[in-house]
């Protein structure tokens, strides 16, 4: 894992720190597409395996507000070149 699969899988509320690893400077394509050491997911991986866990919920609420924040940092991470492995 890196900060990127961390800030990915565990933030609810905002994209704004996925966003801010993504524009900082020691970010680059390899950091973007890591693959973490069990599963060899990369954070968008992370972030698309929590929208399928989130979409099976039943507390609309949360899964809505939520939902938006997945979005968020998915299409942020396809912009930077990020790639999933699980996800076509």
């Amino acid at each position: 894992w890196n900060a990127l699969h961390w800030a990915t899988q565990f933030s609810k509320k905002s994209a704004e720190i996925v966003i801010a690893l993504l524009n900082h400077s020691t970010t680059n394509i390899n950091v973007i597409n890591q693959q973490e050491k069990t599963y060899g997911f990369t954070p968008l991986d992370k972030a698309y395996r929590r929208l399928s866990k989130l979409q099976q919920t039943r507390n609309r609420t949360k899964q809505d507000n939520e939902e938006h924040v997945i979005y968020h940092i998915i299409n942020a991470i396809l912009l930077k070149g990020g790639v999933s492995i699980i996800h076509h």
